[in-house]
C-alpha cells in the first residue's frame, strides 16, 4: 500500500491511535484556502471536538518563532474531511485511510487485556519459583501505574496529590500538550537544569526514587510537591529556550 499521507501515533481519548497531520492532508487535497482558515472552518462546520476527534499542539520551533497550531486528526475525521471536498483527491485520500484502518485491524494481534488480577497471579507464580526480584516488582508497578492513569479518567482529580514528582511529571504539568517524543527528548536536559539549580540553592543532590525506564531499574530525581512553585518556572524557562512554550 503506497504511503500517500504520513501517519503518526497520538494519544486521543486516553488511547494511542493512528492520526494524520492536518497540514499534510491539506497539502494532499490541494485545498486552495489557507490552511488555518480551512481547518478552523471545517471544525466549526462539522462539529469536531478537540481531544475526541483531534488534538492540537502549539509549536514555536519554526524559523520565525511565531505560534503555529498543529492539528493531528483521527482517521475518522480525516476521512470525513476528505469526503466533503468532493474531489478526486478527496476520494483517493478517503480510500487510503480506509486501507490503513484495515491494515491495522488485520495485522495487530488481539492480546489479552492486562488486569490487576492477572498481574497478581503471575507475581505469585514467580515468587513461588523464587525468581521474582526488584526488577519485576518495578516493572509491575510501572504497568499498574500506567493502567490506573488510563482508566482513572474523571475520578483522577479526586485522588490525593502525590507527595512528590519527577521531572517528566513536572514537564507534563507545565506543558500538557507535549508529545511522548518531546518528553523523551527533553526530560534529561530539563532534569539536569533543575538539578543544577537545586545543588546551587541547597548544597546537595536531590532525593531519588526508582523508576523502570527502558527495561531497567533506574534512580531518578524526586522532588517534594511543596517545591513545585520553585521548580515550575525553571521548567517553563527551559521549554521556552527550546521553543516548546510561549513566554
Amino acid at each position: 500500500m503506497p504511503n500517500l499521507i504520513p501517519l503518526s501515533t497520538q494519544q486521543l481519548g486516553q488511547q494511542d491511535i493512528q492520526t494524520v497531520n492536518a497540514r499534510d492532508l491539506h497539502t494532499f487535497l490541494q485545498v486552495k484556502a489557507r490552511f488555518n482558515d480551512w481547518i478552523v472552518r471545517r471544525i466549526d462546520a462539522y462539529g469536531f471536538v478537540q481531544d475526541i476527534d483531534f488534538v492540537c499542539y502549539s509549536d514555536l520551533s519554526n524559523t520565525n518563532q511565531t505560534q503555529q497550531n498543529d492539528y493531528h486528526l483521527s482517521l475518522d475525521m480525516a476521512k470525513e474531511l476528505s469526503m466533503v471536498e468532493r474531489t478526486a483527491k478527496g476520494k483517493e485520500a478517503r480510500q487510503y485511510f480506509l486501507e490503513c484502518e484495515r491494515a491495522v485491524k488485520y495485522a495487530t494481534p488481539q492480546l489479552p487485556a492486562i488486569t490487576f488480577a492477572y498481574l497478581g497471579e503471575h507475581q505469585a507464580f514467580l515468587e513461588k519459583l523464587g525468581v521474582f526480584d526488584d526488577r519485576d516488582r518495578l516493572m509491575i508497578a510501572d504497568i499498574v501505574r500506567t493502567q490506573l492513569q488510563r482508566q482513572a479518567g474523571p475520578i483522577q482529580a479526586a485522588l490525593p496529590a502525590p507527595a512528590g514528582f519527577d521531572i517528566e511529571e513536572g514537564l507534563r504539568a507545565v506543558a500538557p500538550n507535549l508529545t511522548a517524543s518531546q518528553l523523551r527528548k527533553h526530560t534529561g536536559q530539563a532534569g539536569k537544569r533543575v538539578a543544577a539549580e537545586y545543588r546551587s540553592r541547597f548544597g546537595h543532590e536531590p532525593s531519588q526514587t526508582q523508576r523502570f525506564v527502558d527495561g531497567k531499574a533506574r534512580g531518578v530525581n524526586w522532588y517534594a510537591i511543596t517545591m513545585r512553585d520553585w521548580i515550575d518556572p525553571i521548567l517553563q524557562s527551559y521549554l521556552a529556550s527550546v521553543g516548546l512554550l510561549a513566554v
